[in-house]
């Protein structure tokens, strides 16, 4: 029978050497040179332990030197995605900021252009219905087949046409104050044309409609304007619409001739332009550089 491979093992002598017996006594020699640990062989364990214990010093110390290694680079690592994060997200708010900006910025134009657009339209309306001012207040009294019935006519699609702005293009001022202005505007033009003004005032004269005739011719102006004023700087300022802007101040045409001879005048606040433009409008009583009047 063939035996276990270990078996060989148990056969080999022990490597630690051992007293041998003497000859004559068979006790084993105290002194022997053959029979004695060596000091090499002791030497040499004591070695071989401590380079057993620098080796795992050594193994403890790369471990740790090289978790040290990796938990810094993964801190690093973490700190260049994070700081990389802010970057982007800072590039994408800076991005962002920009088209707002641009679209805000277009917005305005088109606004602008809107409200220019608008404004310009109510001029044009304006100065269609300002050959027949002196008319609008008598308007009421002409019926068809009197003199002048044409235009009489024409001053009544004027005003007309004064009133479809009120509904469309004043809507698109983007001024509250304008679009304000010109209803008031247009009210007054219809109580004009209707006559309201002239049932509430005792014994109407030619003075007293000539003095109506100015106040809407005034008061058109100071619409017209602050028109161009909100061309020009694209805002029209509350004063335009007097002390209160809650209610506007438009002309009384019902007020008698003892309590105001002069026409109507803005208060508190006259736009831009209303000097030179009362010396152009040569209806106006209160030119003062036409010596030829």
């Amino acid at each position: 029978m063939m035996s276990h491979p270990i078996a060989a093992l148990f056969a080999l002598a022990s490597p630690i050497p051992t007293a041998s017996p003497t000859a004559d006594t068979g006790e084993p020699s105290p002194t022997g040179a053959g029979d004695a640990v060596k000091w090499t062989d002791a030497t040499l364990a004591e070695w071989t332990v401590v380079l057993a214990l620098a080796t795992i010093a050594l193994v403890i110390t790369t471990i740790w030197i090289t978790s040290t290694d990796r938990r810094r680079d993964n801190r690093q690592r973490q700190a260049d995605r994070e700081e990389a994060a802010r970057r982007l997200a800072e590039e994408r708010a800076e991005i962002d900021r920009r088209v707002a900006e641009e679209r805000k910025a277009a917005e305005d134009r088109a606004t602008r252009q809107r409200q220019v657009a608008a404004a310009t339209s109510l001029l044009q309306r304006i100065a269609d219905v300002d050959p027949f001012i002196l008319l609008v207040p008598t308007l009421h009294k002409q019926t068809q087949g009197t003199p002048g019935a044409a235009a009489y006519e024409e001053a009544r699609d004027a005003v007309g046409n004064l009133k479809k702005g009120a509904l469309a293009e004043a809507l698109a001022l983007h001024s509250p104050t304008g679009t304000r202005l010109y209803q008031a505007l247009v009210q007054l033009y219809l109580a004009a044309v209707e006559g309201r003004w002239s049932r509430v005032t005792p014994n109407v004269t030619q003075t007293l409609t000539d003095r109506a005739a100015q106040d809407v011719r005034h008061y058109t102006r100071h619409v017209r304007l602050c028109l161009h004023l909100l061309i020009e700087e694209g805002t029209i300022p509350t004063d335009a619409l007097g002390p209160n802007p809650e209610e506007p101040n438009i002309p009384d045409l019902a007020r008698s001739v003892d309590d105001d001879r002069d026409p109507w005048l803005p208060v508190g606040w006259t736009p831009p332009g209303w000097d030179l433009d009362s010396e152009l409008d040569q209806m106006d009583p209160n030119r003062r550089l036409d010596r030829y009047r």
